[in-house]
């Protein structure tokens, strides 16, 4: 082989790494744009709530505060638990003016808990409150849902007690009798 031929596989080679490198170089870029975990959502401030979703964390009852806003802030990397307030098995609210917890979402601050479920989004509109369970809900879960509720409703103009979607907050949660109850 001669030298001018080795210098010409060199070349040509050089050409169609660059290209290649390119190539990766555009690939790893659609690939982060469509795989990695989208940024800490921006929450809005919200002066008066509309209304309540009510949700069920979908979890066995021994789930905690901690596991559903650590799964909030660290895997969805949002800034706050997408709910304003949680209420565990043992009829405890976690929120703002309630049992402080790091991570709560202030409750002048729009949700991250109702974006589907309706044709619209309820996020800035309705406070979110989970209880921790998948159907069957203690009594003073219960109890406690009923007097958050009957809290807020004296705080600011509610005009709907609603579920998330029809499988939430579970088949253990009267919500229509929640709200026909207390917005008579």
């Amino acid at each position: 082989m001669h030298h001018e031929d080795k210098i010409d596989i060199a070349y040509a080679g050089g050409i169609g790494g660059i290209v290649i490198l390119i190539i990766l170089i555009l690939l790893a870029v659609l690939c982060l744009r469509c795989c990695a975990p989208k940024p800490a959502e921006a929450a809005e401030t919200v002066s008066a709530w509309q209304g309540i979703v009510v949700h069920h964390s979908g979890t066995n009852p021994t789930h905690t505060v901690s596991s559903i806003t650590r799964y909030h802030t660290k895997t969805k990397r949002w800034e706050y638990c997408g709910y304003h307030f949680i209420i565990d098995q043992n009829g405890i609210v976690y929120g703002q003016g309630y049992t402080e917890f790091d991570g709560m979402r202030p409750i002048n601050k729009a949700g991250a808990h109702a974006r589907t479920g309706k044709p619209r989004s309820r996020n800035a509109t309705h406070t979110g409150i989970c209880l921790i369970g998948n159907n069957h809900f203690s009594e003073i879960q219960l109890k406690t849902l009923r007097i958050l509720c009957m809290e807020l409703i004296a705080e600011y103009p509610i005009e709907s007690i609603e579920r998330h979607h029809n499988a939430c907050p579970g088949k253990g949660i009267d919500v229509e009798g929640l709200s026909e109850g207390l917005l008579k």
